[in-house]
């Protein structure tokens, strides 16, 4: 099987259909691609629910950055999404890296990049870029680097550039669409301390934290407020 056609790509190509061809929302586009792969095993091997969350984790980004893609081409500014290893090394090791410096050392200083997984730059074209608005973190649960995200969070956003994470998990879905008044565990806590956004994959109605939870829906009108304000 080659690359083009891994299970984590046959995600993406099933999501886009369902939230391009079908008029779906972003949630609704991702629980009908789980869906689909539960009642159709696409790998044919062993039990579906294990091939998902193989799979699942390596398409989440791809798919978040087809979501800014087809949210930022419907809006009125010019902007562009980059996964990582797309920006130049200039923009890596500039902007989005910081110089530290090894123990005695004063003319060595080492430069450490954030390595965010997506990153969206105002400017005329993907060769003339003016400024990052926001960078973004996709990961499927609370657990995966958030700690890193705490240092990442605080430098970037003396930079003018949100930060923010995409997310599936749970406990933020719960929390931000509860009925009643939730309580947050300290990861939560933390979490709505540190991002400047936390997008969740869902269409109820957020009811607590809504200046830091958002749908994903709402990544392209975030993007296009910030951007009036650079």
């Amino acid at each position: 099987m080659g690359q083009a056609d891994s299970p984590a790509d046959r995600i993406v190509k099933r999501y886009s259909e369902e939230r391009e061809n079908g008029q779906k929302s972003p949630s609704e586009a991702w629980r009908a691609t789980y869906d689909w792969w539960i009642a159709s095993n696409p790998t044919g091997k062993g039990d579906p629910s294990q091939s998902w969350r193989s799979a699942s984790g390596k398409a989440f980004e791809k798919i978040v950055h087809k979501e800014l893609k087809l949210q930022i081409a419907s809006l009125p500014v010019a902007l562009h999404v980059f996964s990582w290893s797309e920006l130049d090394a200039e923009i890596q090791q500039g902007v989005l890296a910081e110089r530290v410096w090894k123990p005695h050392s004063l003319k060595e200083p080492v430069i450490v990049p954030s390595m965010v997984d997506l990153v969206v730059a105002s400017g005329e074209s993907k060769e003339k870029l003016s400024h990052v608005v926001a960078v973004y973190s996709c990961k499927t649960s609370l657990a995966e680097r958030y700690q890193q995200d705490l240092f990442w969070a605080q430098r970037l956003r003396e930079r003018r550039i949100r930060f923010c994470l995409v997310t599936l998990d749970e406990e933020c879905t719960t929390y931000a669409t509860a009925q009643t008044s939730p309580d947050a565990g300290k990861s939560l806590r933390l979490a709505v301390a540190l991002y400047d956004r936390i997008y969740l994959f869902t269409d109820d109605a957020v009811r607590h934290e809504p200046q830091v939870f958002r749908q994903v829906a709402q990544l392209g009108s975030d993007l296009c407020r910030w951007s009036e304000v650079l």
